[in-house]
Parts: structure tokens; C-alpha cells; sequence
């Protein structure tokens, strides 16, 4: 959040160990803006960046956006590991975004 990113700034001298982001671009658009001194590829310290399914956003168990395919979001965002969301993909979804993406939409 931009509340925390504002926190780990030189003055607390504090930096995050992990950045967890959604699958959405948006999301991830949003984190490397938050954190600009911890963006992957970047950052001396090194933290990790980790593309979690189960952080994406919903309402009454619908997803509010499509996702992209992770080949398509490792060529958009280099640095950040995209494991899980294969791995969670191919498990719900027998490997395609197309199938998770043709499921109800929230306004």
C-alpha cells in the first residue's frame, strides 16, 4: 500500500524482505510504483518479488479482472517470479488463462 511504501522510506531506514503482488498488470503497475527503490531486477537488497493468485482481488467469489497469461507478464515485468501463478493456473484451469478469464466478470 502506498501507506507502507511511504513508511520504508531512508528516515525509518526499513525495507521490505518480500513484495507479493497480484496477477493483475494493474497491480503489479501499482507495486512498482509504491516501491520504486525495491523494483525487481533493480533493487541492491535484492527482495524478492512473487506473483501470488490468491491475492488477487474478488467479489462474492468472482475475480474483477482478466488475468494475462504468464509468459505475457514475465515479458512485462522481468524479476518477477511467476511460479505460483502457473502453477495455480494450470491446476484450476488445466493451463489456460483463456478458460479462467471466460468466467463471470464482477461489474
Amino acid at each position: 500500500s502506498r501507506q507502507t511504501a511511504t513508511y520504508l522510506n531512508k528516515q525509518t531506514s526499513l525495507q521490505p524482505q518480500l513484495i507479493v503482488v497480484s496477477p493483475l498488470r494493474r497491480a503489479i503497475q501499482s507495486a512498482l510504483i509504491a516501491f520504486p527503490t525495491q523494483t525487481p531486477m533493480t533493487c541492491l537488497a535484492n527482495t524478492p518479488w512473487i506473483c501470488h493468485p490468491h491475492v488477487m482481488e474478488s467479489a462474492n467469489g468472482n475475480k474483477s479482472e482478466f488475468v494475462s497469461d504468464g509468459a505475457v507478464l514475465r515479458d512485462m515485468f522481468p524479476g518477477v517470479e511467476f511460479g505460483l501463478l502457473d502453477r495455480w493456473v494450470e491446476r484450476e484451469f488445466a493451463g489456460s488463462v483463456e478458460k479462467m478469464n471466460g468466467k463471470e466478470k464482477v461489474p
